[in-house]
């Protein structure tokens, strides 16, 4: 356990949080750096790929499918960090069951928002419509920097619930 304090029970922070912190961080930039990667290499291949046929084939179900995407990010992550929920699962299943879900969840959140850079990927790929791809993969971007964890936030969500817990609950 590390001693930041005001971080919980007794002013302390399970180790464990703090790894998860760490580990989520590095994570979610690796996968912020593959969003951008996927404009860099998009662009290139774009221009020599793409089909000269109907690209409204194309466009429509890749666009639906980021849209369907980046709603999932946000709307998963709205859900799963919700505090009743969060305190349900420290009181069933302790400090580590908290610190697993949050760290799940954000990977989760994150990994929904590099699909909508997937889609628009290919969409550039295909069509090469670079416009749409980038603006796709400038959405998948923001949507995996905002399932970036804040350390002093997981950290007070981690005193809020840990303070609410009932008696007898796991710790």
């Amino acid at each position: 356990m590390s001693g930041r304090p005001g971080a919980g029970p007794g002013g302390r922070t399970p180790e464990r949080l703090e790894r998860a912190i760490n580990t989520s961080r590095i994570l979610i930039f690796a996968l912020a750096s593959s969003a951008l990667m996927f404009v860099v290499i998009g662009t290139i291949v774009a221009q020599q790929l793409s089909s000269e046929g109907d690209v409204a084939t194309y466009r429509v179900p890749l666009v639906a499918l980021a849209f369907c995407a980046l709603i999932a990010s946000v709307m998963y992550r709205r859900f799963s960090l919700a505090t009743l929920r969060l305190e349900q699962i420290y009181t069933a299943k302790g400090v580590a069951g908290f610190v697993d879900h949050l760290f799940r969840s954000t990977l989760i959140s994150a990994a929904l928002g590099e699909a909508v850079g997937v889609f628009g990927f290919l969409l550039g790929v295909l069509t090469g419509e670079t416009d749409k791809m980038y603006a796709l993969c400038a959405a998948s971007l923001a949507a995996i920097l905002f399932s970036l964890p804040k350390a002093n936030g997981w950290r007070d969500l981690y005193q809020q619930v840990s303070a609410r817990a009932p008696v007898g609950s796991a710790g």
